[in-house]
């Protein structure tokens, strides 16, 4: 429940966040059990009163239920299994001290580094966090991936599942546009010469994200003919419009009805970023919560959530079947269908 209060900013409960940020809260299943008995009450009577502010909140906002429903993914995760040769090696030979760090937030307990458990409620978008005191996930580099294998060992495999350019596929379907198997190709076709897929996704980088200068790589002439080019395939304007809109409450909203406290901001590019990168968290935690109703958690774990990336592991019984699942893709009840990629990360080591 403090997840909801941060993402409302409902403080009627700081106080006791403060005492029990002392305690190591995963060694209690609840709040009450480090709070002195003479408090407990007091508490009760807080958490009722909160409820209440949070509850009128959310009859403007209407949030809360997809808040709650993207909840399963994180409550099915379970650690990861370390390879203990690599993981050895990486560590020995990582000169960089920030990754060392990293690494060393997985040393293994009986083979298997702690759970992964996310903030989702330290950012303005609500992009997942790593806690503090746990794996390091988000910040490893993908070639450290190697420390990681399968529970089952040879019999089994880490499959990395990820959205095909989730945030620019956003923009397109809430403007009501389709968006094709491949939008790289899509832009690149209303241009009159030939480019790069790299030229043509610094186009979409710096018109979505950045300002509008001279792509690296092309001249003058051709970099305002991709930037154009990406600007039309969006319609940027009917976003920011969007991302723009004040409610009662006094904060923007995403696509979903998610609080975005942003309200000082006033750069175009921030807003539409703030906007559709919050609208992508929600789509992304929508579909591997989904997931979690779908696979046999017996057979298939999930162990890393990366942004728009999942991380499974999964017995080599069930391969043929996830397989299955996943090459659906995910079918949105509001915006449609987002294909996914697919890859086994001992395929790409």
């Amino acid at each position: 429940m403090s997840e909801l209060y941060r993402l409302y900013r409902i403080e009627n409960l700081s106080k006791w966040t403060k005492y029990i940020s002392m305690f190591d809260l995963k060694k209690f299943y609840d709040i009450e059990s480090v709070l002195p008995n003479h408090l407990v009450e007091k508490y009760k009577e807080d958490v009722e009163n909160a409820n209440s502010i949070l509850t009128e909140k959310d009859l403007t906002l209407n949030y809360i239920d997809k808040f709650k429903s993207n909840q399963k993914i994180f409550k099915t995760i379970e650690p990861a299994k370390i390879n203990l040769i690599s993981y050895r090696v990486f560590k020995e030979l990582e000169k960089n001290e920030t990754i060392l760090s990293n690494l060393l937030s997985f040393k293994p307990v009986n083979g298997f580094a702690n759970k992964a458990m996310y903030k989702q409620t330290s950012t303005i978008t609500g992009r997942l966090t790593d806690q503090s005191g746990c794996p390091k996930i988000l910040t490893l580099p993908a070639r450290c991936r190697k420390i990681f294998e399968s529970r089952w060992q040879r019999n089994g495999d880490l499959l990395y599942i990820d959205f095909k350019n989730l945030e620019p596929r956003v923009i397109r379907k809430i403007n009501g546009k389709e968006a094709g198997d491949d939008i790289y190709n899509e832009i690149s076709d209303g241009l009159d010469f030939e480019v790069d897929r790299v030229i043509i996704k610094r186009g979409i980088i710096s018109t979505l994200y950045g300002s509008s200068s001279q792509i690296e790589g092309l001249s003058k002439d051709r970099s305002e003919a991709v930037l154009e080019a990406t600007k039309s395939y969006f319609d940027l304007k009917a976003i920011l419009n969007k991302a723009s809109i004040v409610n009662e409450i006094g904060c923007r909203n995403n696509y979903y009805g998610r609080p975005i406290w942003n309200i000082e901001e006033t750069k175009e590019n921030k807003l539409i970023n703030n906007y559709v990168q919050s609208t992508a968290v929600d789509i992304a935690l929508s579909y591997f919560s989904e997931l979690c109703d779908k696979i046999n958690l017996e057979l298939c774990k999930p162990v890393y959530i990366i942004h728009d990336a999942l991380i499974l592991d999964v017995h080599n019984d069930y391969i043929s079947d996830i397989m299955n699942i996943l090459d659906t893709g995910y079918n949105c009840e509001k915006l449609g269908h987002f294909p996914v990629e697919i890859e086994k990360l001992s395929e790409t080591f």
